[in-house]
């Protein structure tokens, strides 16, 4: 039968591939156009969304040094400093631990744990100075205290409290690993100052990168985009699916990040804040957006959205494989079946 079906049917077939061909080309060429919107969507949708988790911590570290440099005494009544850190840390489950540490060396922390909060208060005013540790489940009902007299830990000497006294206001920190935790984020921190502006202390935030990279996740398109985040200098502050095993590599340069992909990205648009682009990296397609944080969250950094460009692709390949496949057999039965009547025509004469 499909001896019969004559060279011309062939060549209809032939210009029917080609014209699939060419449907799906321009297909793919406005499918891809429309892809990189969406990604660009999606990418300022989770800047905003950044933003909103990080807007909170600048103006609690303001609102509590204006709070207690209306009443500089409160600095120094740890105890009394220690409820109000305990009723503020609750509602923001992003946020690692809430301290101050003041000129003297004394510092209160609350910290996040698995039970609930801990808190640590080292009191240098004391004729032997001492640190006190209080644990609490969730509910903030006490489970354990004690003391010791090896103080270990002077607030003084790092960098959240160093960089928020030189710059006399706001200050983020790059990456770092927490004195207390030994794991790496950032800190937000903001000076202390009396009623005759003298410097008394800083008041600070953490927010761990293991928490950051959990909500980049969350918010990817499917399982094969990346999302990057990395602040003015080109370093890694967090990234999704970042594990456990990844926080002892960091902070690192995103020189130092094992991925080929992300490295041809950078070295493309190492100077590019806002930008939209379809780029390749041995041998396949990426779509990538490339966004600048606004001024309100007070952090230099940019996020960086990648999602390969086989996700959208290959879908719209099957669709257009699938139809053709089915077009193509309905118009060969179509020729064959006129082919035997005209065999059936031809008989009958």
């Amino acid at each position: 039968m499909w001896r019969n079906l004559g060279l011309k049917t062939y060549i209809f077939c032939f210009m029917l591939i080609f014209v699939l061909f060419g449907l799906y080309e321009l297909s793919e060429y406005r499918f891809l156009t429309l892809v990189q919107q969406v990604v660009a969507e999606k990418n300022a949708h989770v800047v905003q969304k950044i933003s909103a988790y990080l807007e909170p911590a600048p103006v609690i570290i303001k609102n509590g040094s204006k709070l207690i440099e209306t009443n500089t005494g409160s600095l120094y009544n740890l105890d009394g400093l220690e409820a109000y850190f305990l009723k503020i840390i609750g509602p923001y489950p992003q946020f690692a631990s809430f301290f101050v540490g003041d000129e003297n060396g004394n510092f209160l922390m609350i910290r996040r744990d698995t039970a609930g909060f801990q808190t640590k208060i080292i009191k240098r005013s004391m004729s032997v100075p001492t640190v006190f540790y209080t644990d609490r489940d969730q509910d903030y009902k006490l489970i354990n205290s004690s003391n010791s007299q090896v103080v270990d830990y002077d607030p003084r000497t790092r960098p959240w409290y160093k960089g928020a006294y030189l710059a006399g206001k706001e200050f983020w920190t790059d990456v770092y690993v927490f004195f207390s935790t030994q794991k790496p984020g950032i800190t937000v921190s903001y000076p202390i100052y009396d009623a005759n502006k003298s410097f008394k202390g800083v008041f600070g935030i953490d927010v761990e990168l293991l928490s950051l990279s959990s909500f980049l996740t969350d918010q990817k398109i499917n399982e094969k985009s990346k999302i990057y985040l990395l602040n003015d200098k080109n370093k890694v502050v967090a990234y999704s699916d970042m594990n456990e095993a990844d926080l002892k590599k960091f902070p690192i340069h995103i020189s130092e990040v094992s991925n080929k992909v992300l490295e041809d990205l950078i070295s493309r648009n190492e100077n590019v804040y806002e930008k939209n682009l379809a780029f390749s990296s041995e041998g396949k397609k990426y779509i990538a957006c490339i966004s600048s944080f606004p001024d309100s969250v007070g952090v230099y950094w940019k996020l960086i959205y990648i999602v390969p460009e086989s996700h959208f692709t290959n879908k719209l390949k099957l669709f257009f494989i699938g139809a053709g496949l089915i077009l193509l057999i309905f118009v060969l039965m179509f020729f064959a079946g006129n082919s035997r009547k005209d065999e059936r025509f031809s008989f009958i004469k």
